[in-house]
């Protein structure tokens, strides 16, 4: 990237304000403690208009769609849950690299490679 500022003056600060409110709405929509909040939210906005196409504010239709995407998963057969499971852990693992690389761990993966369940070690010696 050229090291310009996406979100400098070239922008308008409404559009910033409206992109900065659908990442955060986005990224709360896979929380579960909002879960039932979320659910309520939603299907009291459908009840009241039926045609998403006229809500006025669309990121809840957003939030519930990435929510359901978020949680789809441990809601299918083991089998296959199993499989997306392991391939969301080696994505991960991919990413923040092993230890000692240039790649830094956040104190927030530290900890979960402390914990026996969530370590890369782990993981490593239960799969196939």
């Amino acid at each position: 990237m050229s090291g310009k500022d996406v979100s400098g003056p070239a922008l308008c600060p409404v559009f910033c304000l409206q992109c900065r409110k659908l990442m955060v709405d986005m990224v709360l929509a896979t929380d579960m403690a909002i879960h039932f909040d979320l659910l309520k939210r939603f299907n009291t906005q459908l009840d009241d208009q039926p045609d998403m196409s006229a809500w006025a504010e669309p990121n809840l239709a957003y939030q519930m769609l990435l929510h359901l995407a978020d949680i789809a998963n441990p809601s299918r057969p083991f089998h296959l849950a199993r499989g997306w499971a392991e391939r969301v852990i080696q994505e991960f693992c991919e990413q923040v690299g092993p230890p000692g690389s240039d790649r830094q761990l956040s104190a927030a993966c530290v900890a979960q490679d402390s914990l026996p369940s969530c370590s890369r070690k782990t993981y490593e010696q239960r799969r196939p």
